[in-house]
Parts: structure tokens; sequence; C-alpha cells
């Protein structure tokens, strides 16, 4: 303890000697007295929270206090000063597990000129924004808005610092609820919403809109309810204050989520008259190396596996569209009745062997289906595979004979959900491709119905998520492929960097409360 203590007093203490000593002090009178007895409190706040050379607590004054009144008191006097050098010594990592998705990022300016990109996912460790404004979800399922100039350490799914700034918080999980560290105490909110401010003097400005927030201060909890706020300060009792803080939905308004198809790298909408096309003649678009064709003799499995057409038929007005996709009421490529293998190269690839978020959306009409005992066996997928390994890795998206959602990749991998996708309607794909040059791919996959509404951000439940893949291979071709009974249409194929380059969402997003 002593020699902590020492470490502590000459800035040589490392991080696990700090959780070390956080761990002594935590809980334990004892320990805290000597800690007292050997480190004057002036030292700790001048070095760890930028106190004035001023102010000055000595040990001995300390000594003619009741022991009563100051166990509880150097406890949470250690607990704030360790806890504040927890948050200075945990950096940012990207060997940390990812513990929170970056939903949202407009206008945003970050810290050393880093930029986090939407959809991007972060472990634990330090968040400053400079300017902007960004929203993030927490795999507790909390979700957090940050404004403006804001610092904050990520601890775990379930539990953040606030150090400087402003946040509003939703947290909708009953039972682990959410849990935010700030410079005046400890904040604890389940199914609730709140904002909190954190003033230039550490202050805290707590604004529970929904529900109630917990409170701790010295070891002493209490609860604020919505409707009534409160400025928490070390050591000083807790001030009532205007409540006037916004509610989250009301932040994400402001923050005005809107659709950007400014972003999209690849786009394919179909848009010519009705009628039947040679591959050759679907050229248009947005990011393609060359127009649609068929496959060549090395892309077939085998003689059986034979195209039942070898021209591409465009169809107007067959989608139904409850969503805000103009291009969707336009052109559509019919899939016809039997096996459809249809392929167009991109100019640039999803690069699986660097670091980097692609996402994609694409509408269907899926005709009603057979049994899943029928041949030919139902089925659509979108495939991404490589033009110089084409029959090695690859991503491919569809349903089983189940009618299940799954990803399948090139190396034999399947993931499957255990929804099931509806049918005689129009349906939305959108899929998430986290590739990383180093560490373990993430590839997610959803299918809406025409029943579903669409956030202004990404699901936080997925269909299906793949688990321990590793991918490096360079996926240039998009491959439709259609097999059963029936005709299939497809349109509005998108491929961008983020959820908004890819999915249509409502303008001054209503949905957000």
């Amino acid at each position: 303890m002593k020699e902590l203590l020492r470490k502590l007093s000459d800035g040589t203490l490392t991080a696990d000697e700090t959780r070390h000593l956080n761990e002594l002090l935590r809980g334990d009178p004892d320990a805290c007295e000597v800690y007292l007895n050997q480190m004057t409190l002036e030292a700790q706040l001048e070095r760890e929270l930028g106190r004035n050379e001023g102010f000055k607590a000595p040990p001995t004054a300390a000594k003619k206090l009741s022991i009563r009144w100051v166990r509880p008191v150097l406890a949470a006097a250690a607990a704030v000063v360790i806890g504040w050098m927890l948050w200075q010594f945990l950096p940012a990592s990207s060997d940390a597990p990812a513990i929170a998705t970056v939903l949202f990022a407009e206008d945003c300016e970050w810290k050393n000129g880093s930029p986090i990109d939407e959809g991007a996912r972060v472990g634990a460790g330090t968040l400053e924004l400079v300017r902007g404004t960004a929203i993030l979800r927490f795999d507790g399922g909390a979700e957090m808005v940050l404004r403006g100039a804001s610092k904050i350490e990520i601890h775990s799914a379930a539990r953040a610092g606030l150090l400087r700034g402003e946040v509003v918080v939703r947290s909708e999980h009953e039972i682990t609820g959410f849990t935010l560290d700030t410079p005046a105490g400890l904040l604890l909110g389940s199914q609730v919403d709140f904002a909190v401010k954190i003033s230039k003097d550490g202050g805290a400005e707590l604004n529970p809109n929904e529900g109630e927030v917990t409170y701790s201060q010295g070891g002493v909890s209490s609860v604020l309810k919505a409707g009534h706020a409160l400025r928490l300060e070390r050591f000083k009792s807790p001030m009532t204050i205007a409540a006037n803080a916004p509610r989250f939905g009301q932040a994400v308004r402001e923050a005005n989520p809107r659709q950007r198809p400014d972003l999209m790298t690849v786009y394919e909408g179909f848009h010519y008259e009705e009628g039947s096309y040679q591959p050759s003649e679907i050229s248009r678009g947005k990011g393609w190396a060359g127009p649609w064709r068929l496959r060549s003799p090395s892309e077939h499995k085998g003689p059986k596996e034979t195209d039942t057409t070898s021209d591409m038929r465009v169809v107007v007005g067959r989608l139904n569209v409850p969503w805000l996709v103009e291009g969707g009421r336009l052109g559509g490529l019919e899939m016809p009745a039997g096996l459809s293998f249809r392929i167009r190269p991109m100019k640039r690839p999803i690069d699986m062997s660097r670091d980097g978020i692609t996402y994609f959306s694409m509408m269907s009409h899926e005709p009603e289906h057979a049994t899943p005992e029928a041949r030919p066996m139902e089925g659509m997928r979108l495939t991404f595979r490589s033009s110089t390994a084409y029959w090695r890795e690859s991503l491919s998206f569809g349903w089983n004979d189940q009618l299940s959602p799954q990803i399948q990749t090139g190396v034999g991998a399947i993931f499957v959900s255990p929804a099931k996708i509806p049918n005689e309607q129009t349906l939305l794909w959108v899929g998430k491709i986290i590739h990383r040059a180093e560490g373990e791919d993430e590839i997610s996959f959803r299918v809406y119905g025409q029943q579903d509404s669409l956030d202004y951000a990404e699901p936080a439940t997925w269909h299906v998520m793949t688990r321990a893949l590793h991918q490096d291979s360079a996926l240039d071709l998009v491959v439709l492929s259609s097999t059963g009974s029936a005709p299939r249409i497809v349109d509005e194929i998108r491929i961008g960097p983020t959820w908004r380059s890819v999915v249509p969402i409502q303008p001054q997003f209503a949905g957000a409360e």
C-alpha cells in the first residue's frame, strides 16, 4: 500500500497499479485512512484534477475529525481521485473488445483529428468530440447522444463516464440499466430518458426526462424523478435547478438524421423502359466497372447448372414499396422462374484485407413459396465474390429452404437466423460488413418486410451475425441468383459506407422518441 502511494505521489504509478490501489481503497476505511495520512489531498487534486495551488486540506486537520465521519468521506474522495486517474489511464484501443456502435456522426470533429465512422464498433476507452453530434448504442442497450464538445470514457456495455460536455441517454433495460460516472458522483438509470451536463468546475446537471435516476454521492444514494433537475457537486448538497434539458428523441431530431445517397459508392436502379435486354445493354448506374453479364464456364458448378434465360427483362411498377425509395417504383429486374445468375463487376472492391465498413441494401419481391420439398427449391441470393478467385472466399446473403435468413461464405461457414422471411410481398435486404486487416470480421444481415419501419440508424438486433470470421479477399463482383417456381423482381441495389447511404429514412426522423 505505501509503495503504491509513493508511486502515486511521484507520478510513476502504472495503470495496473492504479487499478490495484483503487480496489484497496474502495470499501476499506482503514486503507483510506492510511491514504490520507501519507498523501495530502492537495497533492492529489492538483495532480489529477487540476485544482488551484491555494487549495489545501492538510492531514492534521482531518485527524481531528471523528473516524465515524472521516471514513466515508475519505472513501468518497479516494474513489473520485482514483476514478479520474483510471479514466486518464484508459485510452481508446483498437484491440479492446467492441462494446458499442457509433450509430450517427454528423459534422463531427474528433480529438486529434482521428475520424470515427458511422457504423464503427468501439471498445473501452476515451472518445472525445470537439464539435458536432454523435450517437452511440451500447451493447447493453442504452443509447447516448453526444452534443458539442464532449468527452466520455466507455467502461463496459452498460457503463460509461462523462468527463466533459453534455449527453442525453435513453436506457430501456429493466434489469441492468445504465451507469454514468461523473466527477460529482454516479448516476444509474433503467427504463429512463435523462440528460447530464458537466460544467467547467466539475459539477453535474442531472435532468431525468422519463422514469427516475438514482444518484450516489459519498456512498449515499438518492432518487430523482422525471420533471425535476439537480446540480450535483462534490462535497456539497444537491441544488434544485430548472428542468429544461432535451429528451432523447428531441436531441435526435435536432441532429436531423437524413438520407445520404451522395455517399453511395455503387447503385443499380434498373431505370430502363420495360422490355428484354441483353446483359451487356444493362450498363447504367454508379460505381460499376462494366455491364451485367452471364457466368463464364469457370463460374459454373457443373453442366446441370444452366441459366433458364440469357437475357434480362426489365419490368415497371411491380413492387409494393412502403419506404421512401423513389427508384423502387420505376424499373426492376425480373429474375425468371427456374435458375438464373447475373454478375456485374464493381470499380471499387470490398477489400476484406483492409479496415473498413461497407453497407448494402436491395429490394426484392418474394413470390408465394412452394413447400421446402419442392423442386426447384425456392431461393434468392446476393453474393460478393472475387474475379480473381471466384470459388474461394465470398459473402452470400439470402435464406435457406426453411426460409430463415442466412449468411454463407466460400469457405464453408454458414450462419442462420431463427427468424422466417415473409412471402408474397416486397422485401428490403440490408447487410453490414465490417472488414478488418487484423482481428475478426463482423457481418450482419436483416430482411425487412412491408410492415417493418426503418429507423434513422441500424437495428439493435440483426437477423444474422457472424462469429470468428476472417477473410482477406478483394470482393469485386456482385452476383444475383434466383431459383424457384415463380419469377422474382430485384431492384435498388445500393452499396455505401454508412446505413444512411443505403437505407431510406424519414426526413426529420419522427420515430426517435
